[in-house]
């Protein structure tokens, strides 16, 4: 995959600037899995955050969230974003390269990332 596709400052700011769907998906997460209307999680990763759009939604539901994307230029947008909210951290890497936590994802999503993700993995 070419780790260049999407790592530009302009094109993370246009991302930014998308509609904001992302909550209708969780709030379908909390119907389909009858969570309780205060329900949230303590902990969740959102793998491919991109501007950080998903990452914004999954807080919805998580007192802490952690956002990971492939492109540095990403990164640095949510750390424009979000960077003076404690709740909200991000770091760069490939999706197959999430980091291990030091307390567990309670919730991780995916779902801009999947089709990006190295089938085979090269030790």
């Amino acid at each position: 995959m070419d780790n260049k596709a999407f790592d530009s400052k302009r094109i993370a700011q246009g991302y930014a600037k998308r509609p904001w769907l992302h909550k209708s998906v969780i709030e379908q997460i909390k119907k389909d899995c009858s969570l309780p209307k205060d329900f949230m999680f303590k902990n969740g990763l959102d793998v491919g955050c991109g501007a950080g759009l998903s990452t914004k939604a999954l807080r919805l539901i998580c007192d802490k969230v952690t956002g990971t994307d492939i492109a540095e230029s990403m990164i640095e947008v949510c750390d424009e974003i979000y960077g003076t909210d404690p709740s909200y951290s991000f770091y760069a890497a490939k999706a197959e390269e999430t980091r291990i936590p030091n307390k567990k994802y309670d919730i991780v999503t995916a779902a801009g990332c999947i089709n990006w993700v190295e089938k085979e993995v090269h030790d």
